[in-house]
């Protein structure tokens, strides 16, 4: 729209805006209505939002530019970033790295559960140890309870990123919306959780592992926050309930059966669902058959309808979504519900 002057200011005629505006919540400004393309970019960036201070981000920065300048894989370099947490924390029992990286099984003393998820993790690594490996063993890393998250955040490129549909949430706001909604006796689910952040957020209050349960499609992550939880309830040997799956096209329900064969119903669900993410047409078109009361394609509402039918009837659900939901047209079309 054209502006006005009137001497130094830049001044918008009233009706030319209240037309604007108009355009805009009914959707016909193309622009606004996509997001930027950025499914093709290599670029890196800190998340700065999960940084609790400058010395914690300047070590993050280092370790991160140090996987990437010596083409470390990915799933190797968080492996032994979790050993050297575990190391740290005096959870290897004795166990030294060379037992654990060649013997043809892990073997923690009075940690069967640990042993058996760093046995699978290490197993499906994709590359032979090399002597960068160990400088990541034993850096000197921040005690933070995801810093092996946030490192993984770190060297994700952005246009992975983007076609994921991944937004990353600060701690305090994960917090905050944990102690809102959650009882620490509840049965808690994250469906897309990522390295674990609202999982953890629950395990600050509660006091069994065993209710806990996360849901991702990032074999990466998944083996991530499995290690978080153990390490967070590092007195309990426990198999963490993250699972590798598609919440939404190909997860089997079955894996929620509780001791008597009785699906689990969860009192509580919390996530930072992907929204924008990219579907193949042959996703797209199952998506619409499971789930014929979306309108359109927009993912984080395919994940609103699978929770609320993992939720039981009395329970609680948050979800951190996009505000722009509340004030272009689109996308409060592509999240309407229609629940029978």
């Amino acid at each position: 729209i054209e502006t006005v002057s009137n001497e130094s200011d830049n001044l918008f005629l009233e009706d030319d805006v209240i037309s604007l505006r108009r355009r805009i919540l009914n959707g016909d400004i193309k622009r606004l209505n996509s997001r930027a393309n950025k499914s093709n970019s290599s670029r890196t960036f800190l998340p700065d939002e999960l940084f609790t201070c400058e010395d914690e981000k300047r070590a993050v920065s280092e370790m991160s530019s140090f996987i990437m300048r010596h083409n470390i894989p990915v799933s190797s370099a968080l492996f032994f970033l979790s050993l050297n947490i575990l190391k740290r924390k005096g959870m290897l029992e004795g166990a030294v790295p060379e037992e654990i990286l060649y013997s043809s099984e892990i073997n923690i003393r009075n940690r069967k559960k640990l042993s058996e998820t760093l046995t699978h993790w290490r197993d499906s690594l994709p590359a032979a140890v090399k002597p960068e490996f160990f400088e990541i063993l034993n850096a000197d890393i921040p005690d933070h309870s995801n810093i092996t998250g946030i490192i993984y955040q770190s060297i994700l490129m952005e246009g992975d990123k983007s076609k994921l549909g991944l937004y990353y949430t600060p701690d305090d706001v994960v917090a905050e919306i944990i102690n809102r909604i959650a009882s620490p006796d509840n049965l808690f689910l994250d469906p897309c959780c990522g390295t674990g952040q609202f999982l953890l957020a629950f395990a600050d209050m509660a006091d069994n592992p065993e209710n806990i349960y996360g849901i991702d499609i990032d074999p990466i992550a998944v083996n991530v926050a499995k290690i978080n939880l153990l390490i967070k309830f590092s007195r309990k040997d426990f198999q963490p309930k993250v699972f590798c799956a598609d919440s939404l096209l190909d997860f089997n329900e079955s894996i929620l059966l509780d001791d008597r064969n009785r699906f689990s119903e969860f009192d509580c669900i919390a996530t930072n669902p992907p929204w924008g993410s990219y579907f193949k047409k042959s996703e797209l078109k199952n998506l619409k058959n499971f789930y014929p009361e979306i309108l359109s394609g927009e993912s984080f509402s395919f994940f609103l309808v699978k929770s609320l039918r993992m939720l039981k009837p009395d329970g609680v659900l948050s979800f951190v979504l996009p505000e722009s939901i509340l004030n272009v047209k689109i996308h409060w079309r592509a999240s309407f519900i229609k629940l029978k």
